[in-house]
C-alpha cells in the first residue's frame, strides 16, 4: 500500500522508544529490531501520538518549523514511514 499524505500512521504496538543524545531509538519488543532517527526523524517520530494521526498532518506541522518546501516534505515522510512500516515501527492505521 503506498504511503501517501492522507495515510494515517501510528508506531507499532510492540515498539518502545527513548531519545538518546538527541537522537529517537525505536526498539520493537517483539522482533528485537532496532532503529536509530537522526534529529528530523526524531522530531517527525515525537509528533506522532499513539493512537496515529496523517502524513498530511505532519507535513503542515514540519512546514511551519523546517525550511522546506511543503512537497519536499511529503516525499521525505512517505520514504521514511514506508520504511518504519516495512521494519515493523509503525502501522498503517485503518479505522
Amino acid at each position: 500500500m503506498p504511503v501517501e499524505s492522507e495515510t494515517r500512521v501510528a508506531p507499532h504496538p510492540d515498539v518502545v522508544w527513548r531519545l538518546v543524545d538527541g537522537e529517537v531509538v525505536l526498539l520493537n519488543v517483539t522482533s528485537g529490531l532496532y532503529y536509530s532517527l537522526d534529529p528530523v526523524g526524531s522530531r517527525v517520530w515525537a509528533l506522532v501520538p499513539a493512537e496515529g494521526t496523517s502524513l498530511g498532518t505532519l507535513r503542515d506541522s514540519l512546514v511551519t518549523e523546517y525550511d522546506a518546501p511543503g512537497d519536499q516534505i511529503d516525499r521525505d515522510l512517505a520514504a521514511l514511514f514506508t520504511q518504519l512500516i516495512d521494519t515493523g515501527l509503525a502501522v498503517i492505521v485503518t479505522s
